[in-house]
């Protein structure tokens, strides 16, 4: 069977420094999970993270049993 890609996005966070409030990220589709360090589910802690680049994936599972991710970079400064 042929299936449909899908376009999975994050949504670019913007700059961050380490004193900044935890954000949640979004994406699309939603329903997929985020991993990466300094995160707990869909919120990223700059402060947790560290100074530096960090990266984010976000992983999503289509009705088909289709897996696509999407990595962005969070970066963290002083």
């Amino acid at each position: 069977n042929t299936y449909p890609i899908l376009n999975v996005q994050i949504t670019p966070p913007g700059n961050l420094c380490v004193t900044d409030p935890s954000i949640t990220l979004t994406a699309s589709p939603a329903g997929g999970n985020f991993v990466g360090f300094g995160l707990t589910d869909s919120i990223f802690d700059p402060a947790a993270a560290g100074v530096g680049n960090h990266s984010v994936s976000y992983e999503y599972t289509d009705a088909n049993g289709c897996t696509f991710t999407e990595h962005r970079i969070c970066t963290s400064s002083l």
